[in-house]
């Protein structure tokens, strides 16, 4: 009788150690492709700001040359459009890009554990 109990104690922390060995490997993977998506999320986020920031110089110096306050309105408005339909992409494409990744990365843990060799 304690033969039997003794092997299913050892044969419930085996399956214990099995589980939590691959929950440990799903969350690794998840950690890793969150790494990886934040590094992505994070250049188009700088490529964006860099944009704005050229931008925004091109817009001065070509305000230097202006000769009217009209052609100043012009140019400015011409630019604050320019400036705001590349924005607006940029975010669409760095919304779609983080919903992608999200994905990705949620995928090892949706999945639940994977036994060893499985």
């Amino acid at each position: 009788m304690t033969e039997t109990g003794l092997a299913q104690a050892r044969q419930t922390f085996a399956t214990v150690q099995e589980q939590r060995e691959a929950w440990n490997r799903s969350l690794v993977a998840s950690a890793n492709a969150t790494t990886k998506a934040a590094t992505v999320i994070n250049g188009k986020v700088l490529d964006l700001v860099r944009s704005q920031t050229d931008a925004t110089l091109g817009l001065w110096r070509a305000l230097l040359d202006v000769t009217s306050v009209a052609e100043a309105v012009e140019l400015q408005t011409r630019e604050l459009r320019r400036q705001y339909e590349n924005t607006t992409t940029r975010v669409k494409d760095i919304a779609e890009t983080a919903s992608r990744l999200a994905q990705e990365a949620t995928a090892p843990l949706a999945k639940g554990p994977t036994r060893p060799g499985a």
